[in-house]
C-alpha cells in the first residue's frame, strides 16, 4: 500500500474518532458559581388574565425566590407615541402597560433582599433598603442647578438667534427668558 494512501485512511479514521459525539459525563464544578445541579421546586404559583388586557401572577420557590407583579392598560398621551404597549387609539393616545410588583431573594451574604416596583410612563421605579438614593435635600438642589443651566442655554441660544437674525439690534440688549 503506497504510503499516502496509508496517511489518508490514517488521518480519516482520526478524524472520525475525534467527530463522533463525546460521552456526557458530568464535570465537576461545571455549573456556574452559585447554581446547584438540584432542581429548585415552585412552592406556589398563580397566574389570571383578565379580558381587558390585565394580568397578575406570582411565584414561591423553594430556595426562597418570591415574586409578585400585576400589569393593567392605560391610556397615555399622544407625547408617549412610540413607547406604548399597544397600538395608538383612534383619538390619538397611546395605551399604555403599566406594572406593578415586587421580588425578593437571599442573597450570597445572607441576606434578604426586597424590592418593590412600579413601570409606567415614567419607566422603571426600583424601591428597596439596599438601593442607593440621593442623600436628602440634594434632590432639589439638583433640580435647580439643571434648571439655571437650561435658563441660561435657551437665553444664550435666544441671543444668538436675535443677533444672527437682526443685526440692527444693540448687542447690550437684554432679552428676558423664562422657562418653566
Amino acid at each position: 500500500m503506497p504510503p499516502a494512501v496509508l496517511l489518508l485512511s490514517l488521518a480519516l479514521v482520526v478524524v472520525s474518532v475525534l467527530g463522533r459525539p463525546q460521552d456526557s459525563a458530568p464535570v465537576a464544578n461545571s455549573s456556574p458559581q452559585g447554581v446547584g445541579s438540584t432542581p429548585v421546586p415552585i412552592i406556589s404559583q398563580s397566574a389570571e388574565t383578565k379580558e381587558d388586557g390585565g394580568f397578575s401572577y406570582s411565584f414561591e420557590t423553594g430556595n426562597g425566590i418570591k415574586v409578585e407583579e400585576s400589569g393593567s392598560l392605560k391610556e397615555g398621551p399622544p407625547s408617549l407615541q412610540g413607547r406604548s404597549a399597544g397600538s395608538e387609539g383612534e383619538d390619538g393616545n397611546n395605551t399604555l402597560l403599566v406594572l406593578q410588583g415586587s421580588f425578593s431573594y437571599t442573597g450570597p451574604d445572607g441576606h434578604v433582599y426586597s424590592v418593590k416596583y412600579v413601570a409606567d410612563e415614567n419607566g422603571f421605579q426600583p424601591e428597596g433598603d439596599h438601593l442607593p438614593t440621593p442623600p436628602p435635600g440634594l434632590e432639589g438642589v439638583a433640580n435647580r442647578k439643571v434648571q439655571t443651566q437650561v435658563q441660561s442655554q435657551v437665553k444664550q441660544q435666544v441671543q444668538n438667534l436675535v443677533q444672527s437674525q437682526l443685526p440692527s439690534l444693540n448687542p447690550t440688549t437684554e432679552l428676558s427668558t423664562t422657562v418653566q
